[in-house]
């Protein structure tokens, strides 16, 4: 498995070793912190803004001074605001212009999620964001935890294309949602390949 700021779990190799090892994935907000989280073990840095309000998409400057600190892989989440996960055409072509951006600068992947009104996966708009991600590492994140059937949003999220699902497994921490977490792997190991929740 792998785990972080959050817990992930492991369903297939995404990088050699990874489904034998503990990966540390740590979310931050600053190079100074992704330095610090690295030195401390963390062999994947998340970087984000306002991690108070459960994360949001960090300036570009931020962007190119964490590139220059980390010698770990640096994954950019693609989130224009608080709140939820429901955005306007204005607000995707934003994270698109964002994704674009930070691919000039060389990021190893991206984190984001998007859901429709009913809090199911908005497959229409994640796919077009995914297509721009790629051939980059693209992981759906906590928006995962609002979706109510999460087996059928894993499905869809594995066919849109994303690698890895960032998840509690439901409200509360990944402690309170285990027996979710577990089937969640269970399922993703039979139907993805080269992914982890």
């Amino acid at each position: 498995p792998e785990t972080g700021a959050t817990t992930q779990s492991t369903w297939g190799p995404r990088v050699k070793s990874e489904t034998s090892m503990v990966l540390l994935e740590v979310c931050v907000e600053s190079s100074e912190a992704a330095l610090a989280a690295i030195k401390n073990g963390a062999r994947r840095i998340e970087l984000c803004d306002k991690l108070d309000e459960g994360g949001i998409s960090p300036s570009l400057s931020c962007v190119e001074s964490s590139l220059r600190a980390s010698s770990e892989p640096v994954h950019v989440m693609v989130r224009p605001r608080p709140g939820n996960f429901v955005y306007t055409p204005t607000e995707l072509e934003h994270m698109a212009c964002f994704v674009r951006q930070c691919k000039e600068l060389n990021v190893s992947g991206f984190v984001f999620g998007i859901l429709n009104a009913q809090n199911e996966v908005d497959v229409e708009a994640c796919r077009f964001l995914v297509s721009l991600c790629q051939p980059l590492s693209v992981t759906f994140h906590r928006a995962f935890d609002l979706v109510v059937d999460k087996v059928s949003a894993l499905h869809e999220i594995v066919s849109i294309g994303f690698h890895r699902v960032l998840t509690s497994g439901g409200p509360g921490n990944a402690v309170d949602n285990l027996d979710v977490l577990r089937e969640l792997t269970a399922i993703a190991r039979d139907i993805g390949d080269r992914k982890s929740v």
